[in-house]
Formats: structure tokens, C-alpha cells, sequence
């Protein structure tokens, strides 16, 4: 079903393994998440996105992030954007750009891994979060 070689699934969380095998993360899952991460901020980058997953997720909202994925895994870092990008095209409609400030959004768009990240995911598959809304980045 995937036209990517998943990462095996010994090494994916166990409550994933059966959707992603059968292609059904999208069931599952709205969006997979891309989130600048700045180095002087960190804790707190990492804090404000889960506080949005969980918001989204009052919404009816579902993301699960590279972390859930576990795809910044040591092992996998000649793969990971090819692995980003199979699990994104599993999510019922692609990538959400967690940016809620414009800070946020410039500090992605300066992000060499985030650029990367998302490079091959079509348009029409991606979405930014700001100011608590989501908006096709299309239109951004």
C-alpha cells in the first residue's frame, strides 16, 4: 500500500503499527505536524505544540508529530524526510504547519529542516496553523 519502505515496524510505538500497515492512519489522523523548533527555546517550542495538538484535538482535530513517529531516531537520519513524507500522505489531509505567531512562521521558513521537510509534499496537502486558525498555505 505505501510506496515507501515504512519504518519497521519493531521500531514504530505499538498503537501504530496496525495502521500503518494497513494504510489507515488517516482514519486515524488529520495532520502530520511541522514545527520550527528553535534551539534558544526549545522547552518552550515543544511545550506550545503540544498545548495546540491538544486543542486540535478538542476540535476533532488529530496531528501526530515526528516525535510519535519517532523518525528523528538516530538511525534514521539519511531517511527521515522520505519517511516524513510516506506518513504525511497517510494522514487524511497532509501537513499542518504549527506557526500560531508570525515569530512562529518566520522561524519555519528560516528552518532549513522544515523547508526540507515539507518539500515534497504537494500544495494542496499543506496547512499552517496561525493565530488559532487552520488556512491552506496556498492562500498564506
Amino acid at each position: 500500500m505505501c510506496r515507501w519502505d515504512p519504518i519497521p515496524r519493531q521500531d514504530l510505538p505499538k498503537d501504530l503499527v496496525w495502521l500503518v500497515e494497513n494504510g489507515n492512519m488517516g482514519c486515524r489522523y488529520t495532520f502530520l505536524a511541522s514545527k520550527a523548533v528553535t534551539v534558544e527555546n526549545s522547552q518552550d517550542d515543544i511545550i506550545q505544540l503540544h498545548t495546540v495538538i491538544e486543542t486540535l484535538h478538542r476540535q476533532d482535530v488529530s496531528v501526530i508529530t515526528n516525535d510519535s513517529l519517532r523518525l528523528h531516531a538516530s538511525h534514521y537520519k539519511d531517511e527521515w524526510q522520505s519517511h516524513f513524507l510516506g506518513y504525511a500522505g497517510l494522514t487524511e489531509r497532509g501537513v499542518l504547519i504549527i506557526a500560531d505567531t508570525e515569530e512562529q512562521l518566520d522561524n519555519w521558513r528560516n528552518s532549513a529542516a522544515c523547508q526540507a521537510e515539507c518539500a515534497g509534499v504537494p500544495e494542496e496537502r499543506l496547512f499552517i496553523y496561525n493565530r488559532q486558525k487552520i488556512i491552506p498555505k496556498a492562500s498564506f
